[in-house]
């Protein structure tokens, strides 16, 4: 029973494990203005921090933010 679960667990780590992998800067310079972000590829996700839109599949939230 355990040697059928144990890939599950290798993908459940591995899906932890890239979740958080993220290039360059986060911030933006300029805080959420009614949920919205000015700067060009800056989204209000934190909000009221502006932060630079590096979003990835495991946290994508619609086929079109990961695009």
């Amino acid at each position: 029973a355990y040697l059928r679960l144990a890939p599950l667990a290798v993908i459940f780590l591995l899906a932890a494990s890239v979740s958080k992998t993220e290039g360059g800067s986060p911030t933006c310079g300029e805080t959420c203005f009614g949920g919205t972000c000015y700067t060009p590829g800056c989204v209000c996700d934190p909000w009221p921090i502006c932060t630079k839109n590096h979003i990835i599949a495991s946290t994508a939230k619609t086929v079109d933010q990961y695009r």
